[in-house]
């Protein structure tokens, strides 16, 4: 016996649509069985829990907030899931997704963990006395999309599971912009407050390369290190200062030239 006509026996109906078929009006729970569409429509199959469970629906087609062509919102059921079936015009052999449910098995995320300081805030409301503060999208692998309304304190966190995020701090007062790795070891850090930019590693290098022109253009420059400084040119350098060139060593200065060395001034004083 077909699938279509076990549900038409078991519902009893008679109401004739349009193309002359019985009608099932209303929605119905499911359960996702399968999301591998042969013909990559973007369809799942599923099954009700009051079939017996060897019965699969026809393809049914998923509602999105987005679709057209190659663009959309992209969110494909995992099997297992508990879903809202509705069908089109009433026909049971056209089913179409229109939602995702949470359940008593599988419930909605009770906490999230968000800023390079992994804060841990409530999800349900009530834990968050009644405030609603968190919007977030949180995928199965737990990367997250998160937006905080709390006001004065808002923000939107981008994380991996390991914990690689994108911070954006709106903290009244406290305004940040941070990206970090996993151990914190390497990030960068905008202080809007403090009118300062952090870029930093503590365990390994920094590497800054471009095909053609790298320009550094501020009022002041201070270039420090705890060991040693090397400057080197495939052809040329070029120093050079509106006033005063200074060169200053604690211990031995030398210069040296494979060819000719040329040191010229109006004055030139040598061990004043």
């Amino acid at each position: 016996m077909s699938f279509a006509r076990v549900i038409s026996e078991m519902l009893n109906q008679n109401h004739q649509g349009r193309v002359g078929q019985s009608r099932m009006m209303g929605n119905m729970i499911a359960i996702v069985t399968n999301n591998v569409d042969p013909e990559d429509r973007y369809r799942v199959k599923v099954k009700y829990p009051w079939l017996h469970d060897t019965e699969e629906s026809f393809w049914a087609r998923i509602g999105t907030g987005l679709a057209g062509k190659e663009i959309g919102q992209f969110f494909l059921p995992e099997v297992d899931d508990e879903v809202l079936v509705t069908f089109q015009e009433g026909d049971f052999e056209r089913p179409v997704l229109v939602g995702s449910l949470w359940n008593g098995e599988d419930k909605s995320p009770r906490d999230i963990t968000y800023s390079p300081d992994h804060i841990v805030d409530p999800i349900p409301n009530q834990q968050q006395g009644g405030k609603n503060d968190f919007r977030f999208f949180r995928s199965r692998m737990w990367h997250h999309l998160m937006f905080k309304d709390r006001p004065g304190e808002g923000s939107i966190s981008l994380r991996t599971k390991k914990t690689h995020e994108l911070y954006l701090d709106d903290t009244d007062g406290a305004e940040k912009i941070r990206l970090y790795d996993k151990d914190q070891k390497q990030w960068l850090e905008i202080d809007v407050p403090a009118k300062l930019i952090t870029l930093e590693t503590d365990t390994g290098d920094i590497l800054i390369k471009a095909k053609k022109t790298i320009t550094l253009d501020c009022k002041d420059l201070v270039v420090k290190a705890s060991k040693t400084i090397k400057v080197e040119s495939g052809t040329s350098s070029e120093w050079k200062a509106g006033s005063t060139i200074n060169w200053k060593s604690s211990s031995t200065s030398d210069y040296e030239a494979s060819s000719v060395m040329t040191i010229k001034g109006s004055k030139i004083d040598l061990n004043p």
